[in-house]
């Protein structure tokens, strides 16, 4: 996990994904779906908890524990540089434009892992519409968090529960 944040600085989940499921094989497609899922609901950086998730499963809780030390330890420390960094050019143009650029190019990785993520789901009815509500919910109307998966979670468990009773 610290050679990922290393190399993904900044716009970790693509680089998080092609190294666990693309290069290493250590998780399916879905499996990196649910854990990071997961990880995202869950109190604290969605991040540190899906290392832990991942970390835990398959070595306990050493495991757990070196992941997430991975995965903050030298980030940390290069994150404190580049403070010092921004804080000292963030005047000059050239430094604006290019955060500007990273964030573009951030914008499209993320989207290309989310397609990448798209290809491992089942494409059910019920699953498409609570995927277009959390869009609409959170990305169009802005509604907080919380309210969205205290609302939409239980309904995809629940769906999720009927599907695998009743076929």
């Amino acid at each position: 996990f610290s050679q990922i944040n290393i190399v993904g600085f900044g716009c970790l989940l693509p680089f998080i994904y092609r190294a666990m499921v693309e290069r290493r094989k250590l998780l399916t497609n879905a499996e990196f779906a649910e854990i990071f899922a997961l990880g995202q609901v869950l109190p604290g950086p969605g991040l540190c908890n899906f290392c832990l998730i991942v970390g835990y499963r398959d070595s306990g809780a050493l495991g757990a524990l070196a992941a997430v030390m991975g995965a903050i330890t030298l980030p940390a420390l290069l994150l404190v540089l580049v403070g010092v960094f921004y804080n000292q050019y963030a005047h000059l143009d050239a430094v604006r434009d290019a955060i500007t650029g990273m964030a573009t190019v951030t914008g499209g990785l993320i989207l290309a892992t989310a397609l990448k993520l798209s290809r491992g789901m089942h494409r059910r009815p019920k699953r498409l519409a609570l995927l277009a509500a959390g869009f609409v919910a959170f990305g169009l109307l802005r509604l907080p968090f919380l309210a969205i998966v205290g609302v939409l979670a239980p309904l995809a468990i629940w769906l999720a529960w009927r599907e695998g009773s009743h076929g």
